[in-house]
């Protein structure tokens, strides 16, 4: 933009505003730049002017992640329903992902082995839940083996704030323990940071 001010006779200051516009998206750091310069009107003789000014814009807010667990007991191999929630739309991609653990009562916490995990999901725009009833599986994307080493890596894009979930761990057993947890991959430039809760323990009955 160009903008021209006028400093009347006898004063030597004159004050101008730029709006910052707070819009819906997480952004991180911006920066924009003002260039001082003559117009028309300038007094001949005078020196001509060449200065600037960079502005920095911080952000105002971190967006946030939560898990929200589904049912806290489930049948050997049956499923359950999670979702993750973005609390504002991010001006870009972040990566969130996905790990479990196993508590048998036999044998001590170990990572979910080979075979025994099973993740499907759906990401949804800003403002969209999940419906109540029925798992949308058309379209929808897979993670299988995951563990804590070998994470479910699930990317968010601008404008998507829900991620619908379907979990099924075929290897656990009526007793076991099964804690599934949230963790941030790529925050973005904006920063993303874990909300209460970011896991869910549910049991096999």
């Amino acid at each position: 933009f160009e903008k021209t001010i006028t400093i009347p006779a006898g004063q030597r200051t004159q004050s101008y505003t730029v709006e910052v516009i707070n819009d819906p998206d997480s952004e991180g750091t911006e920066v924009y730049k003002l260039v001082l310069g003559t117009a028309d009107g300038w007094p001949e003789g005078w020196g001509a002017v060449a200065s600037s000014r960079t502005i920095t814009i911080n952000p105002s807010d971190v967006p946030t992640v939560t898990l929200f667990g589904g049912n806290s007991n489930v049948a050997p191999s049956s499923r359950n329903r999670m979702r993750i929630e973005l609390s504002e739309s991010v001006s870009e991609a972040v990566m969130v992902n996905i790990t479990g653990t196993v508590d048998d009562l036999t044998y001590d916490k170990d990572a979910m082995t080979t075979g025994s995990w099973r993740l499907q999901y759906n990401v949804l725009p800003a403002n969209t839940m999940p419906p109540r009833t029925g798992f949308v599986e058309s379209g929808s994307t897979t993670c299988d083996n995951a563990t804590m080493a070998n994470p479910c890596v699930i990317e968010i894009s601008r404008g998507q704030t829900v991620v619908d979930m379907r979990l099924s761990i075929d290897s656990a057993n009526s007793g076991d323990d099964v804690t599934v947890t949230l963790g941030i991959t790529q925050a973005g430039s904006t920063g993303l940071l874990l909300a209460s809760p970011s896991t869910h323990t549910f049991t096999v009955q």
